[in-house]
Formats: C-alpha cells, structure tokens, sequence
C-alpha cells in the first residue's frame, strides 16, 4: 500500500509498473493494453470533451426542472446517476431516443456493480441484469456498424475510424471500450457528485460561501474531489522485472496498491488536510487513479460536477439532508468510496 503523495505521483507516473492485468475496474482508464489505450486516446480528443460543456449546461437544466417540484429528491438516482449517464451517452452520438431504453437497461445492471441494494432475490436480479447485458450489446453493436457506414462527428465514429498500422479497434474493443466508458466513467462521476453535495450539506457555511461566489467553483471542485474523492484506492500496477520503489525491493508479480485517499490527506502535501478550504490553492489532487489532472474521462467528470454544484446551489436556497431519513451512508466498498443514496430535501423548511 502506497500512501505518501510524493509516493502516489511516482508510483502513478514510473515508466516500468504497469497495470495489473488482472485488474480492469480502474475508472476513466482502459485495461493496459497499450495499442488500446494509444487508439482511443486518439478518438477521445480535447475538442469533443471541450464542446460537451453547453451539453451538459442543458442536461443539467433539465434534470433540476425534473426534481425541482419533489418534496424530496434521492440525489444520487434521481439526479446524479441520469445525468451522468446520459452526459456519456450524448458524448458517444447515442440517438436521444433510445436514452430511455438504455437508461432502464443500467437499473437492471447496476445491482450487479453494487450500485442498488440486491438482497432481494439474487438469481432473478442476475438473470434480469443479463438480459439487459445482453440487450445493451446487441444494440451497442448495430450502432457501431451503423457508424462504420455513416460516420458522424461524435465519439463513437471517431473510434470506429482510428486506427493503426494493425488496422482498426475490433469490434469486441470497441464495445468494451464504450461498455469501460459508460459504466466506470459514471459510477465515478456519480459519487463524485454526491460525495461532494454531502460534504457541502455537512459543511452548510461551505454551501453558503460557494453559493455567494460560484467564481469560485474551480478550487471548490477540486477541493471536494481531494476532501472526499470516488476513488479510495487506485489499481495495482506491478513489474516485469526486480526494481527499488520507496525503499522497498518489488520482485516481479508484486502488486502496488496506490492510497488516493490517504495521499490527498497527506499533510507533507496539504497544509491542514483535515480541513475544508474551498479557496486551497489547486494542487495534485488523485481524484480517479490517474496523476494527469488533464485526464479527458476526469476533465469531464470535473466539467459535470461543476456544472451540476453550481446549478443546485443555485436553484435550491434550501438544499439540505432530509431530516426524515436516516443518515447517509457509505458502501462498503474498500476502492470506490460513495454513498448508498442521498436523500436531500429541496423545499423551504417548516418553521419550528
């Protein structure tokens, strides 16, 4: 387990530890097949997450219309989970009309992925998300065909289109790399948003001054991503060959744990980690298991999270937890640190 900051950033940027290939639920990330990564690093361009942000501005607009007359909203399903969902559907070029279908298609998956509660028949709900697997596939694949013949300016032609002195993604690389997109990009985003709207309801001074000064929005993202980021525990990386890391001898086949969350608390890195400073100067936050703040699946998590404090904050005077539900509670997840739901009230408090 690596936990130091200084630690972190090399362990994440060393030229001979590599990912683990056993492991492939690194968020925003591809499994380390370098061919892989070097294509669709090639499709997923600066300019295509650059021009999501009147996107997302819209898609965040309408799922506060959704909410806005709730007397009280499950933030992370009612509004986190569709937006961030349908934010990567839109950056793919997937048609409006089928957001709906494909939305109902992640309800029955995500039970599977420990996003919903599945004590409750366990069969039937594994036998119902894969079905929708399967369903979700067969429609991811007549899309990319259709996009092989009728290339448009979305993220899904552009990955059709690369390609290399071996050719193009396959047809299995490209679903996976979608299948990679869609479901880690949102599970990560999701908590991201939620932790942070908690941490600001926990911290109602915090709310108060970024709603006073939503300028200010850049540091506060960064801040909450670094106070309480999704990702506690990055993925292993690990060697071909004998080197010394941090003053240890790591053999071939040793796994590398990288800390996120203990980095981002390190004090020889943040003056007073333990506190909230939504104006702390921006640093080398590990928000996702990558070093790389300009990271393009972390550059749009950040975008949407943005976009969305500054929308509920703005909106909702009186954004708080419901008081009549029970605390909020964390998964038990040692590697992706959320919520199991948020229960916030939007209306006007009842005076005493």
């Amino acid at each position: 387990m690596i936990t130091r900051h200084q630690d972190v950033q090399r362990l994440l940027r060393h030229p001979r530890l590599k990912r683990s290939s056993t492991d492939e639920a690194v968020p925003h990330r591809v499994p380390d097949d370098s061919r892989t990564r070097r294509l669709v690093d090639e499709a997923f361009t600066r300019p295509i997450v650059d021009a999501m942000w009147p996107r997302i501005h819209r898609l965040v607009e309408r799922q506060l219309d959704l909410v806005a007359d709730a007397p009280f909203v499950e933030l992370l399903a009612d509004f986190a989970e569709p937006l961030a969902a349908q934010v990567r559907l839109e950056l793919l070029g997937v048609p409006a009309q089928a957001h709906e279908t494909i939305l109902a298609w992640f309800a029955d998956i995500a039970p599977v992925f420990g996003r919903t509660p599945a004590e409750r028949d366990p069969i039937g709900v594994a036998a119902k998300a894969a079905d929708s697997t399967a369903a979700f596939t067969a429609y991811l694949e007549e899309l990319v065909e259709s996009r092989r013949r009728e290339p448009r300016p979305d993220l899904l032609s552009r990955l059709t289109t690369v390609r290399d002195d071996d050719g193009p993604l396959s047809e299995n690389e490209l679903i996976r790399q979608v299948m990679l997109l869609l479901v880690s990009g949102t599970e990560t985003t999701v908590h991201y948003l939620g932790n942070a709207v908690h941490t600001l309801l926990l911290h109602p001074d915090k709310a108060d001054e970024l709603r006073a000064d939503p300028e200010m929005i850049d540091t506060a993202a960064e801040e909450l991503l670094r106070y309480d980021g999704p990702v506690s525990i990055g993925a292993p990386l690990t060697t071909a060959d004998c080197l010394n890391f941090a003053g240890y001898r790591i053999r071939p086949g040793d796994l590398l744990y990288p800390v996120l969350g203990a980095a981002n608390r390190d004090p020889r890195q943040f003056r007073n980690p333990e506190s909230l400073d939504l104006r702390r100067p921006v640093g080398t936050v590990f928000g996702f298991g990558c070093d790389n703040p300009c990271c393009l699946g972390a550059t749009l998590a950040r975008m949407e999270v943005k976009i969305a404090l500054t929308g509920l904050l703005r909106r909702f005077e009186n954004l708080r937890l419901d008081e009549d539900a029970p605390a909020p509670v964390y998964r038990p997840d040692p590697l992706l640190r959320g919520l199991v739901s948020l229960p916030v009230r939007v209306d006007a408090p009842i005076p005493a």
